[in-house]
């Protein structure tokens, strides 16, 4: 019985031990290099992973368009494939303390005109089909919860399929190439970007953040996103 205590609380003790040993079982988490982190970050940005470019951009949730993924997923995926086709080289890299700037230069093919295609399709669409191209039209009284929710689904991807044959039919407006800085700073066991420039956003997006300024109204697109909502408030 001695023996069997001694041998247990020897195992114990070698246990304790290496439990304690450095780069054993709580190894700390490998610290990344600039350059690990730049490419990590161009990566996730060609492939719009959302969960990697929430992990190296700070301000990602101002551009991310992970709802979309969910309500709009042929829209999504065209959008998702466009960002494909833009190319990062890193220019030069500059790193003062726990900060870097770096300048890339992006090179991406406008699509300058499709948010004015999707307001139009949509417009000409529910005109056709619904009599009106109000997103915020009334919905009849005597709907159940379920006919209205079925309603507002049909509705919805019928938005989704417009908007996404509108930006993948669209023509390029060209190719445009940009040097753009981006400043890195360290956070945790990486570097992430500061702040997403708005260039570089609009980059990724093949110009699409641009060409939504320069759209005659986006007032449909906004009227949408808040239907459902206003859907259920009818009496």
């Amino acid at each position: 019985m001695k023996t069997m205590k001694k041998n247990l609380l020897s195992l114990m003790v070698l246990l304790s031990a290496v439990l304690l040993l450095p780069g054993a079982v709580h190894a700390k988490t490998k610290t990344e290099s600039l350059n690990t982190s730049v490419k990590a970050f161009v990566k996730a940005a060609k492939e719009m992973d959302e969960k990697q470019l929430s992990k190296y951009v700070k301000n990602w949730d101002e551009y991310s368009l992970e709802s979309a993924k969910k309500i709009m997923p042929k829209f999504y995926r065209v959008v998702k494939k466009n960002a494909s086709k833009v190319t990062y080289k890193v220019v030069s890299k500059k790193v003062k303390g726990n900060t870097a700037t770096v300048v890339l230069q992006v090179k991406y093919p406008k699509y300058t005109k499709a948010i004015n295609r999707m307001v139009k399709a949509l417009k000409k669409y529910y005109e056709k089909k619904y009599g009106s191209a109000d997103m915020n039209m009334d919905v009849p009284n005597d709907l159940s919860e379920a006919e209205i929710q079925k309603l507002v689904n049909e509705m919805m991807s019928e938005m989704d399929a417009v908007c996404a044959k509108a930006v993948k039919d669209c023509p390029k407006s060209g190719m445009a190439t940009k040097k753009i800085k981006v400043i890195f700073v360290k956070s945790g066991s990486r570097w992430v970007v500061k702040e997403m420039p708005k260039s570089l956003a609009n980059a990724l997006f093949c110009d699409l953040i641009a060409s939504s300024e320069k759209a005659d109204t986006m007032t449909l697109l906004m009227d949408s996103s808040a239907s459902k909502d206003r859907v259920y408030t009818q009496e």
